[in-house]
């Protein structure tokens, strides 16, 4: 309160002075003080000198009829100026009506039995201001007394700035406590749980009401053993801190992990009271870490090398393929730039481009030369990815090789082998067609001169010589890889492959129109060995027949057929049963595998060779 002033007109205090006079009347009073009850002495001397302070008021009009010094102190007035004011004055300005309507609730509910308020009506703490304006929080103990004098109240104040502070550092704890977002929960001494907050229960699954009263067991999941817990046990109740990470297990059955704190508290004797726990979920940490040792482990031992860069440049990490492949040991590669490895073959033209490339967030891949570290040289099929960060800037750059030096080496050695198979085909082309011809032509001669079966048979030999030549250069001139497709008609294609063979009494029916997609070429090829197979082991009025299937065309013919046990080779080069080269058919075979057909020897239906072509793109 500010400096007092009189609101009840200079009321006598007659009345309180006899109140507080001792029986031989020391006190002086200015009425009759026997018409007045005095307290007693020992009233009076508890008044004075109890420690809280007390005041006496008129129950009717609130009017302070005496303070005692512990009120002097704490509101820094003189009891002369406080005796006489209104008690309503004692407490912050603005709010009279809502103490005075306390009061009055004193007066009428104290009558019996004290009243202890530390509120207002409204729910607001209760404060004296004093001299200084200080507002000091306070609890009232009321209490209405019947006199001869009249009806007072008297007020014990107690300072309760302590304990409020105390209150409010509670509640900020407890606010803390509940909006944690680490599972907090305290037990007894025994371990029985007296407290989980709300973070506890949406980890765990369990509520408030459901693990409050159990043990910490509850959330065992069955990984650690009985050692484990016996040693928290002991850490903690040594008064000493446990700090661990425990998989547990939620009420579903899910268990998860977390890096967890228990800490004993202690009374103010030394004496362990309870255990607080904190508890932090790292499930999703450990999952990562996991994910990222197997990530690790594959890179580890993966066969391509692998090495990872900052945005700079810099080397970070290689794995044990790239050691192997480059030369490089990682101590003598991380730290470095992958410029380490250039041969000299690309030039700077070359590289400013890939960095271009994976700095805007691209991929580059492409075949390199590389040098190794003891100077020879490998190519290297290479994969540059970026890593980016969440707004898509490179923050590294991970980079797979292939090493492809074998494969380059194997297509050198295969180029250098066609090289061969070329100049190959060109003797046999030249040199062995040359003699050939020479050789029918001087037999036409000796035909004219003399008749003798010996003639026929060189003939006979003759032709299989221009057989074989046919096959070997077809062979020879066969280049691999997929053949360049176009739309063919497999009638018109089957009529011209017929004509180019000596097909003698034998007979051709072709009952399909389908246009399939081929190389035509090779599939002449194919058809001529077939048609001239069929005629050669099929007999006199050899019937062969072309016709659809679902998705291919078959082959077949009426004579002698294939027996069960030599299907399976007759395919193969070199296999011959009546004195063929035994190329053609392999021929055949090549010709499906170069468009991806699948080729099947059968039965055909009047007993003959039936081979079955599927797998046909058609159109």
């Amino acid at each position: 309160m500010g400096a007092v002033t009189s609101l009840t007109g200079g009321r006598p205090l007659h009345r309180l002075r006899a109140l507080l006079s001792t029986d031989s009347g020391a006190a002086e009073s200015t009425h009759d003080a026997s018409a007045d009850e005095p307290l007693p002495s020992s009233c009076r001397f508890l008044f004075e000198t109890t420690p809280d302070p007390v005041l006496i008021a008129d129950a009717e009009s609130g009017t302070l009829l005496a303070v005692n010094d512990a009120t002097v102190d704490l509101l820094g007035h003189s009891s002369e100026a406080l005796r006489g004011e209104s008690i309503t004055q004692l407490h912050p300005a603005g709010a009279e009506r809502s103490y005075r309507r306390l009061f009055e609730q004193h007066v009428a509910s104290a009558e019996d039995e004290p009243v202890t308020v530390s509120r207002l009506p409204n729910g607001e703490q209760i404060y004296v201001e004093t001299r200084a304006g200080e507002r000091v929080p306070v609890e009232i103990n009321a209490r209405v007394f019947e006199t001869e004098a009249g009806t007072v109240v008297t007020g014990v104040f107690r300072d309760i700035t302590d304990r409020r502070r105390r209150e409010r550092e509670l509640e900020t704890f407890k606010a803390a406590v509940e909006n944690a977002g680490h599972s907090i929960y305290w037990t007894d001494r025994d371990g029985t749980i007296e407290y989980v907050n709300p973070a506890f229960e949406e980890l765990t699954g369990y509520s408030s009401e459901e693990a409050v009263g159990r043990n910490p067991r509850l959330l065992q999941s069955g990984v650690h053993d009985s050692a484990f817990y016996r040693d928290t046990w002991e850490t903690i109740l040594d008064g000493e801190t446990w700090e661990g990470e425990i998989v547990n297990e939620r009420t579903d059955g899910e268990q998860f992990t977390i890096d967890q704190t228990i800490a004993p508290v202690e009374s103010e004797d030394g004496q362990v009271e309870r255990f607080v726990a904190i508890n932090s979920d790292i499930t999703e940490r450990r999952d990562r870490e996991r994910e990222l040792q197997e990530f690790k482990r594959a890179v580890e031992h993966v066969g391509l090398a692998v090495f990872i860069t900052d945005a700079d440049g810099t080397i970070e990490y290689v794995n044990p393929a790239f050691e192997r492949i480059t030369g490089y040991q990682a101590a003598a590669a991380i730290g470095r730039t992958p410029s380490i490895l250039h041969s000299g073959e690309k030039d700077p033209e070359y590289y400013r481009e890939l960095w271009e490339t994976i700095r805007s967030g691209e991929t580059w891949e492409e075949e390199i030369v590389n040098r190794r570290a003891d100077d020879t040289t490998y190519h290297a099929l290479q994969t540059i990815s970026p890593i980016v960060d969440a707004d898509d800037t490179p923050r590294k750059f991970v980079a797979i090789q292939r090493d492809v030096s074998d494969i380059k080496a194997f297509e050198a050695e295969l180029e250098r082998q066609n090289e061969r198979l070329e100049r190959f085909a060109s003797v046999v082309s030249h040199d062995l067609r040359n003699p050939l011809t020479v050789a029918q032509g001087r037999l036409e001669l000796a035909r004219g001169e003399h008749d003798s079966d010996h003639l026929q048979a060189v003939d006979s030999s003759l032709d299989r010589m221009e057989t074989l030549i046919a096959d070997l250069l077809a062979l020879a001139r066969e280049k691999d890889g997929s053949p360049t497709l176009e739309a063919v008609d497999l009638s018109t294609i089957v009529e011209e492959s017929w004509r180019t063979v000596d097909t003698a009494a034998a007979t051709i029916r072709v009952t399909t129109d389908q246009t399939i997609r081929a190389a035509p070429g090779r599939v002449r090829q194919a058809l001529e060995n077939l048609f001239r197979n069929a005629v050669e082991h099929g007999g006199e009025r050899l019937v062969v027949t072309v016709g659809d299937l679902d998705d291919g065309f078959y082959i077949e013919d009426d004579g002698s057929g294939i027996p069960v046990s030599e299907r399976g080779n007759v395919l193969q080069s070199g296999y011959s049963t009546a004195g063929g080269t035994g190329l053609g058919l392999s021929i055949v075979e090549r010709c499906a595998e170069a468009h991806d057909w699948e080729i099947t020897v059968t039965a055909g239906k009047d007993g003959g060779a039936r081979f079955e072509f599927t797998g046909v793109e058609f159109g």
